[in-house]
């Protein structure tokens, strides 16, 4: 039996206490909804309103993350400010993800399928400004599992929309839809929760790339540092792999892996870095716990491609903040271009190298100069982020 709902929570004002159902059955590995609508409904005036909605999934075969994506009607009259881990899967060492990036991507992530049964996963934090009616959809999810050969599997279940919940100021009244109905007002208790049986049906299969191929070096590293949010595509169906990663990209992922912490009180040293762009806070929070050095003082060079040498030292500064050094496994390397390796990265270089993070080329160079790929900049962190768990 599957159950999946989300139902309001206080936070600085009582809210009414709504329960919004969300449906959802597999038929031949492809997801099919029925979701149920409804409202929250804010105090009268135009003073910020901030509330949270639980994300709580009975699922019955056990998963080791969940991915969501979540629009807005109207941002800057309606924020999502976060996704906080429930204490039912932070105890098995997840870790969330919060990617930004027109369209919301958030969820949560551990190697294993730790998962199983009715969890609290988490906590949406959201803050309501001005008078216009807003609505928050969350369009489809994406449940990962592991395989016995610790491959990881991607179950795409789409909803048009999946979960509905309009938001507005003032009234008494908060309306449902369906046949199981919906809140009223701040003196609404109402819960609803319908479960049907999908048990033994397999997942789909979930790939949304056209240009990742099964027999592609890099697909697993893809559908991994993907399905955690880390690094999304250049386009609706396409990663690129082959094109190169900016050093704002780089730092943005790391962001990413740290659970997008908040950046209030950090200064932005760089002249170069706009307030604004997508990776402005990830710079922020990179340079404040020295991850990330600039060319000087002022300049960090955000879109310049990163090269082979500067992702090695600021993984290797990442894994001195964060203390999860993955243990060696390989025997130091002498690579024929070595000499060509700057003095302020060859200690990380030689870190990476013997963890297995970050491997060589054919015939025997490391190529420091050269610029990181997509897809390697993919491979890179799926090693390290399994080495360190």
């Amino acid at each position: 039996m599957k159950q999946f709902f989300m139902k309001p929570t206080h936070k600085h004002r009582l809210l009414p206490n709504v329960l919004l159902a969300f449906l959802f059955s597999m038929f031949f590995g492809v997801s099919a909804f029925a979701a149920e609508e409804t409202s929250v409904t804010a105090p009268a005036g135009n003073q910020n309103y901030s509330f949270a909605i639980d994300l709580v999934v009975n699922e019955s075969v056990s998963y080791a993350g969940i991915q969501f994506g979540l629009t807005l009607s109207s941002e800057g009259a309606m924020t999502f400010d976060s996704f906080t881990l429930g204490t039912d899967v932070s105890r098995a060492t997840a870790y969330p993800f919060i990617a930004s990036n027109g369209v919301h991507s958030f969820g949560f992530w551990t190697g294993a399928n730790a998962f199983q049964g009715n969890l609290k996963v988490g906590t949406l934090h959201f803050t309501y400004m001005g008078s216009a009616p807003q609505t928050i959809t969350i369009t489809d999810m994406m449940v990962a599992r592991v395989d016995s050969d610790a491959k990881t599997s991607f179950g795409t279940k789409k909803a048009s929309p999946a979960y509905v919940i309009h938001v507005s100021r003032g009234g008494g009244a908060a309306g449902g839809a369906g046949n199981s109905g919906g809140g009223s007002g701040s003196s609404g208790n109402t819960e609803i929760a319908i479960d049907i049986s999908d048990e033994g049906t397999p997942l789909a299969a979930g790939n949304p790339f056209t240009d990742v191929n099964t027999n592609d070096w890099f697909y697993d590293d893809v559908m991994y540092v993907y399905a955690q949010g880390l690094m999304n595509g250049t386009g609706p169906d396409a990663f690129s792999p082959q094109l190169p990663t900016t050093r704002g990209m780089i730092v943005t992922v790391l962001y990413r892996a740290a659970g997008s912490p908040p950046v209030p009180g950090l200064d932005n040293p760089f002249d170069d870095v706009a307030g604004g762009g997508y990776y402005s806070d990830a710079v922020k929070w990179g340079a404040a716990n020295k991850i990330i050095l600039g060319y000087n003082a002022n300049t960090f060079g955000p879109e310049d491609n990163i090269l082979r040498e500067q992702l090695a030292a600021i993984l290797y500064r990442y894994e001195q903040f964060c203390g999860k050094t993955p243990t060696a496994t390989a025997a130091d390397r002498t690579f024929a271009d070595e000499n060509r390796v700057s003095d302020y990265a060859k200690g990380a270089v030689n870190a990476l190298v013997t963890q297995g993070i970050i491997n060589g080329k054919p015939p025997n160079l490391f190529d420091p100069q050269g610029q990181a790929t997509r897809a390697e900049v993919a491979a890179v962190f799926h090693r390290f982020l399994e080495a360190a768990e």
